[in-house]
């Protein structure tokens, strides 16, 4: 199995130097320039951002139906609804909750494609414009899949520690797509007393946890990542995930 490490200068913020022990694979966003639409150009990097995601280009897709501000949970509720094969489970439209929360509405931020005000989201830029960029950086999609299953700390054991040791949690995480980041999401949440969703600062300004998801999803590649969150050490360690509480 290829053990990758993510680059702390590039792809994750406070990642110890010293806890890289093989080489570093640096992911690189895809940049697109100069492709237009309509006579018009689309910035790089909100094509960039929305080809690396349907969950985001679904974002975009709803605020253009209903207008905005809309709120984070009727649009989680909305996606579960368009990513799932009958009625949605909670646990699935929780978990489009969380990524929303965490990972694609401060990707969307930092693009300038939308602003987040508390629980409503509304775009920077009309409805028409949002639904040329959903044509634009969705051309060729595949049909959406069935949300799949997934290991995550729902449906492992989760332990505290009762040793003496600082280990405060641990749980592990599948391949899916947003398995790595609810399974970190839950774990702080749990240790934390709130819910997921509600857990200040979201996972991606700590982390790049977009990037870190797109490596987890590789069964081939074994990653480690070392973080500080609040006072929780975190280690994302070939499908594990480990809390700790700092002494």
């Amino acid at each position: 199995m290829e053990d990758v490490h993510l680059n702390p200068e590039r792809v994750v913020r406070h990642v110890l130097p010293d806890q890289i022990r093989h080489p570093v694979i640096a992911l690189f966003d895809t940049v697109v320039g100069g492709l237009t639409l309509d006579g018009s150009s689309v910035s790089p990097n909100v094509l960039s951002t929305l080809v690396g995601s349907r969950r985001r280009r679904s974002v975009c897709r709803y605020l253009a139906e209903v207008g905005d501000p809309a709120d984070v949970s009727s649009t989680a509720d909305r996606i579960a609804e368009w990513e799932s094969t009958g009625v949605p489970s909670e646990d699935a439209r929780e978990r489009v909750h969380i990524t929303l929360h965490h990972v694609h509405l401060p990707k969307l931020v930092e693009a300038r494609v939308v602003e987040r005000d508390g629980d409503d989201v509304s775009a920077t830029v009309s409805a028409s414009e949002l639904e040329r960029y959903v044509r634009l950086a969705g051309a060729g999609d595949a049909p959406p899949e069935a949300e799949p299953l997934v290991r995550d700390g729902r449906n492992s054991t989760t332990s505290t520690s009762v040793d003496g040791s600082n280990e405060a949690y641990w749980t592990v995480y599948g391949t899916a797509r947003d398995s790595v980041a609810v399974s970190l999401a839950r774990a702080l949440g749990a240790v934390s007393n709130v819910h997921p969703t509600e857990l200040r600062p979201a996972l991606a300004e700590v982390i790049d946890v977009d990037a870190l998801q797109r490596l987890a999803e590789r069964e081939e590649v074994s990653v480690y990542v070392q973080f500080w969150y609040e006072e929780y050490e975190v280690v994302v360690d070939s499908g594990e995930i480990r809390l700790y509480v700092s002494e």
